[in-house]
């Protein structure tokens, strides 16, 4: 059972489905990098609530609800495959009193499509700041490859800041070394729980 782990919807269960290509982000894993960020935002004088959470490949959309949970200004949940798709609008659909701050687009996270409702959602919104968090089938490298290949085309006319974070596994997944190659930088920081981890990034 995956449930919300802090903030106003703490202990709140979440709907699963059972799919090869799903596999939600572990607890643990969640709760270092939304602890570790809520210590930055404190450090910082940083206000969540002006920031923009984007949640590609969002699966149950655990991660992304766990975001406006911790009261991030809004959240647009992606995702292709109809299964998955169906999961995270289910589980949306727990918190009715919270419709007016998240959004969500089926389809290809790599389309040019998606972007631009991205953008639109984005502006729409006049936030300060956007964090994607992009977590793809571990196997499926390419679609590392290719999502950070486009965000980067993206902040080419995006003139805020943009925090990305990037999950992935020691053994099945790209490495850290890939993913700096692929990002062309160095990752700002790094959280690991056993072969899982997740990547900060700065543009």
């Amino acid at each position: 059972m995956i449930k919300i782990l802090a903030g106003k919807w703490a202990g709140r269960s979440l709907l699963s489905v059972s799919s090869p290509l799903l596999r939600p982000t572990s607890v643990l894993l969640r709760r270092k990098i939304f602890d570790a960020f809520d210590s930055l935002c404190l450090k910082e004088n940083i206000l969540k609530e002006t920031i923009f959470f984007c949640d590609a490949f969002s699966g149950t959309g655990a991660v992304g609800l766990e975001a406006l949970s911790r009261n991030f200004g809004y959240a647009l949940f992606v995702e292709q495959f109809f299964k998955h798709a169906e999961c995270v609008r289910k589980n949306l659909n727990l918190f009715p009193e919270a419709i007016e701050t998240y959004d969500f687009f089926q389809g290809n996270f790599l389309s040019e499509s998606a972007f631009s409702f991205l953008s639109k959602k984005y502006y729409q919104k006049n936030l300060q700041s956007l964090l994607i968090f992009l977590d793809p089938p571990y196997e499926k490298k390419i679609l590392y490859e290719k999502s950070i290949q486009q965000i980067k085309e993206f902040k080419k006319n995006f003139e805020n800041p943009l925090i990305l974070w990037i999950e992935s596994d020691k053994k099945k997944g790209p490495s850290l070394k890939s993913l700096e190659e692929f990002l062309e930088q160095k990752i700002s920081d790094i959280f690991i729980q056993g072969d899982h981890f997740v990547t900060w990034s700065k543009f």
